[in-house]
């Protein structure tokens, strides 16, 4: 044998083991876990179809067919299992890699289904259909997640679990930040369709009206000792109504991008854009269908696709000579006005869904660079962009190249890679603070080695409890996150090479994991917070066209786009970690569990947040709970009981935490620079301290407090009579000897749709309004503070029932009068008198003051009430502001009518008066008739004698 023969067999050796790539799935089940019932697929991929292969396998697996490119495999007993392929012609074998099977009893799973749905699932009915399902015998339909009927296995199942009293419950995820409490009503047996049904009539406002990720849990018990597991469904609706291209439809545009692109809404997690090769491709339910999308001709035209972005409401599309905008309103793309007309390097929208006071205007936000200017957009104006003015002083030799740009994950910055042009080896981060109009400026690790033009680098911000990013350059990648005591930032290494083959190509994150995909396909996975990582097998040949992305529950996906369509692939990474990992076992914990069931939560002045976190752990270690935080200063975080629980070497802590804000008040500083300073948004982060790149994810919950008025919070007066029914009123009459600089009665227009029936207050009793405060439609607590109220016309005619003296003032109390004569002369009345300028009369001040005076503060102790000055049923109109300066943050205030009965009406006295006349007048005359009668008689008596 030559020895050029052989070298050639050597290189064809080589070049094979190369290619030699399979990867596997569960044919029926979860990708990611396999068990004793699963049927799991192998599938060798090569560019020799004709390529003699031989499986290899433990004994303890039975493989169908172990000659065969694609085959199947049954492990009838639970453990971690070697394969391997081995090639015939050369006699070689490659790596072994693991598949872990498990023996779990969880056999059966829920199936749900929407089967009534309209645009807006927050003001219609939503019908819902649950079952069980078996999925070694599951229909078609069932698999395509398509079925509205339980198949016939289906139905049996569910029938013989429900006569047994299995009772389903929904509870919705972590994925949205509204809480649904109480939107899930329970479900109804329906024996014609052998399944539970239920019925929403909610007309709570969805924060996210494009997906739901929902819960579905049953009772413990099992059939054939198999039991229904937990199971999670993603319920989607379209967000975008761009048409889809048929097949005849010619392209108006096409991709200009060397490998595919994902791009995930953050705030629609369920939508995802793929921009492929050759096309444009767009999810809107969670990867289960994948749609080309046609954009409209008179939009784009026929220009190339270079990247894409997400927006609350809009895709951002980025061509080779300008930025186009298509809404979720209609089929419809706009041009960004503001821009560079050529040049533009990328678009940029938010990596994580902004859940803050302001999240409207930041989820509209997109960044768009060149090589040296950054520009954002007007949130109010979401088509027109304004440049980003770099800072000069921190940034010596303007102009910068700007190599890329990333939104923060849960505040208001906005972050740039930037080199000077003083040095371009130097590569800084220069992050905008949009509330303070600030910069800062931090120098990276990595350095622009190459050519500025060609120089790529990436940024990504992480959702966490304190400041942690990702950036990389092609060869090189860190992690940088800030410890908490002292605020300084650690930079971890995460990725070297001085391969060219292995470049970085992509990066794909969700909660506390993310995946670095190097342009050879082979991929990363780490942690949050780790600076160790673990290689993974993607499952595809070095030249493939590959994209990663994360899916709405934070599964991780593989897409290859050709020819207008795409191949979707759930990876299996659990198990591809402990195959690389095997037979080592790194995670310091068991389970870790937490009561965190909101990704935002709101906090207002009084209130406290008391939430738990729980780790089950052997004893050889020393774990616990740590929370991270950032954000405001004046929310203080208290771990307040630590409780451990043990036995068989085992150990469990539970840990309390409870979160209240520091400090009042204080009346000799501005209420609104108190309040402006005591509020914003705080993240926090829950997690063990000891954890590894192979525990189970999420090995942390990240979420925030917003500290501040809840946007929905409102104050009602309420009424004892529920809603109230009345006549619809009209109008009513105000007396002129009641109103200032009126000489005539005023009829006065009573506003029905605002006010609705009036409240009714009896004339000798005295009056104050109940508050109650509600969140939305839910009621929260009632009011127990001061407050003010004030009539509309500002009418004399009701007055206060204390004074000053009465309630005990330490100083003198303001009144409306004294409100309005230091308010400037054209002050309206209800800028008069609130929270800002409130000042309490129970704090001791010098002076003395004139007790007598009337107090005309209320609240709910009903020291002064008000009392009605004239003797006649009327109507008021009020309104009521919430003064108190510790109460809220909110602006508490609302309007109400009052009427006034039990007056006794004057009646008329004309003909009391008349009849009185008359009977006078008769009696004058009888007197008068009766005398002269009587006299003449006399007289006459008199001559006779």
């Amino acid at each position: 044998m030559s020895k050029l023969f052989v070298y050639m067999l050597f290189l064809a050796l080589i070049f094979r083991l190369v290619l030699c790539v399979w990867r596997y799935r569960a044919i029926f089940g979860n990708e990611d876990m396999f068990t004793t019932r699963s049927i799991i697929e192998l599938h060798y991929v090569t560019v020799e179809n004709d390529e003699a292969i031989e499986w290899q396998a433990s004994r303890t697996c039975l493989v169908s067919n172990s000659s065969a490119h694609t085959t199947e495999v049954t492990c009838p007993a639970a453990g971690q299992f070697g394969f391997a392929v081995k090639h015939v012609l050369s006699d070689v074998t490659d790596p072994v890699r693991y598949i872990t099977v498990s023996n779990n009893h969880a056999c059966y799973s829920w199936y749900l289904v929407v089967s009534s749905v309209e645009k807006d699932w927050s003001r219609q009915n939503l019908e819902l259909k649950l079952w069980i399902l078996d999925v070694l015998h599951q229909s078609v339909g069932e698999t395509n997640r398509t079925s509205l009927q339980p198949s016939q296995y289906s139905a049996s199942i569910t029938r013989v679990f429900y006569t047994r009293g299995q009772d389903p419950t929904l509870s919705e995820m972590l994925h949205n930040a509204d809480d649904f409490k109480d939107w899930f009503s329970p479900l109804k047996f329906d024996e014609a369709c052998s399944c539970w049904m239920f019925t929403s009539n909610s007309q709570s406002s969805m924060a996210m009206h494009h997906q739901l990720a929902v819960k579905i849990s049953g009772s413990l018990f099992g059939l054939y000792d198999c039991f229904v597991d937990d199971t999670v469904v993603m319920l989607t609706m379209p967000k975008f109504p761009l048409p889809a291209a048929g097949a005849d439809d010619p392209d108006v545009f096409i991709a200009a991008v060397a490998t595919p692109i994902a791009i995930r809404d953050a705030c629609d997690e369920n939508v995802a854009a793929i921009v492929g090769t050759d096309s444009f491709l767009l999810t809107q339910d969670n990867f289960r269908t994948v749609t080309k999308v046609r954009i409209p001709e008179q939009a784009l035209g026929s220009r190339s696709i270079l990247s894409a972005a997400f927006s609350s409401n809009h895709v951002a599309l980025l061509t080779d000579d300008a930025l186009y905008m298509c809404g979720d309103e209609g089929n419809s793309c706009l041009s960004a006005e503001g821009l560079p007309a050529t040049g533009l390097l990328g678009v940029k929208g938010r990596d994580w869904c902004f859940m803050g006071l302001s999240s409207g205007g930041m989820n509209k936000m997109f960044a768009v660079w060149n090589a040296s200017s950054v520009f954002i957009n007007n949130p109010d104006n979401f088509g027109t962009f304004v440049e980003l003015d770099l800072p000069t002083d921190l940034l010596p030799g303007i102009p910068a190249i700007v190599h890329h740009v990333a939104f923060g994950a849960s505040d208001h910055l906005i972050g740039a890679m930037v080199s000077p042009a003083s040095d371009v080896s130097q590569v800084l981060l220069l992050e905008f603070n949009m509330q303070d109009v600030s910069w800062t400026a931090t120098e990276l690790q990595i350095q622009n080695h190459e050519q500025p033009d060609d120089f790529r680098a990436g940024l990504m911000y992480l959702l966490a409890g304190v400041p942690t990013y990702l950036y990389w350059s092609p060869f090189t990648m860190f992690m940088q996150t800030t410890r908490v005591a002292g605020g300084a930032s650690d930079d971890m290494l995460l990725y070297s090479t001085t391969l060219s083959q292995e470049a970085i190509q992509q990066v794909a994150a969700t909660h506390g994991d993310y995946l670095i995909q190097l342009d050879n396909n082979k991929a990363l996975f780490g942690k949050m917070g780790l600076q160790s990582t673990v290689q993974i097998e993607l499952g595809y040949l070095s030249d493939s066209k590959v994209a990663l992305v994360y899916d709405a529950m934070g599964a991780p996906y593989a897409l290859t786009a050709t020819d207008g369509t795409v191949d979707v692939r759930k990876l299996p990474l659990r198990n591809e970690i402990e195959s690389t990992l095997y037979p080592e076992r790194k995670c310091q914990y068991i389970h870790f569990d937490h009561n965190v069931t909101s990704l935002l939560y709101h906090l207002d002045l009084g209130e406290t947040l008391l939430l738990w976190a729980s780790v089950v752990y052997k004893a050889t270690y020393a774990q616990s709970v740590r929370i991270l935080s950032h954000g405001s200063t004046c929310l203080v975080c208290e771990p307040t009981t630590t409780s451990l629980q043990g036995g068989h070497n085992i150990l469990a802590q539970n840990t309390t935490f409870l979160f209240h804000l520091d400090g009042k008040y204080m009346e000799n500083t501005s209420y609104g620079d108190w309040s402006s300073n005591s509020t914003g948004i705080v993240s926090f982060e829950l997690r063990p301290e000891l954890f590894d790149v192979d525990c189970p994810s999420p090995v942390q919950v990240v979420a925030q407090i917003s500290v501040g008025c809840h946007p929905s919070r409102h104050i009602r007066v309420y009424r004892a009579d529920g809603n109230g029914t009345c006549e619809r009123l009209y109008n009513y009459t105000i007396s002129a000897r009641h109103l200032l600089d009126e000489k005539e009665d005023v009829v006065e227009e009573y506003d029905w749709d605002a006010l609705g029936c009036p409240h009714m207050a009896h004339i000798k009793e005295k009056y104050v309004p109940v508050l109650h405060m509600y969140d939305g439609d839910v009621f929260v607590k009632q009011v127990h503070a001061d407050f003010v109220m004030w009539e509309e016309r500002r009418r004399s005619d009701y007055a206060y029932s204390a004074t000053m003296g009465d309630v005990g003032c330490l100083r003198e109390a303001q009144t409306w009068a004294a409100m309005m004569a230091a308010a400037p002369p054209s002050t309206n009345l209800s800028a008069t008198w609130s929270t800002q300028n409130y000042r309490s009369c129970f704090s001791w001040a010098a002076g003395e003051f004139n007790g007598s005076q009337l107090y005309e503060v209320l609240n709910s102790s009903a020291a002064s009430s008000i009392v009605w000055a004239q003797n006649m049923s009327t109507i008021h109109v009020f309104n009521v502001r919430v003064v108190d300066h510790d109460y809220s943050f909110c602006q508490l205030e609302t309007r109400f009518g009052v009427r006034i009965y039990g007056a006794t009406e004057p009646q008329d006295l004309t003909t009391l008066a008349v009849a009185v006349g008359v009977f006078l007048l008769a009696l004058t005359v009888g007197l008068g008739f009766t005398y002269y009668y009587y006299r003449r008689l006399f007289l006459n008596e008199c001559k006779a004698l």
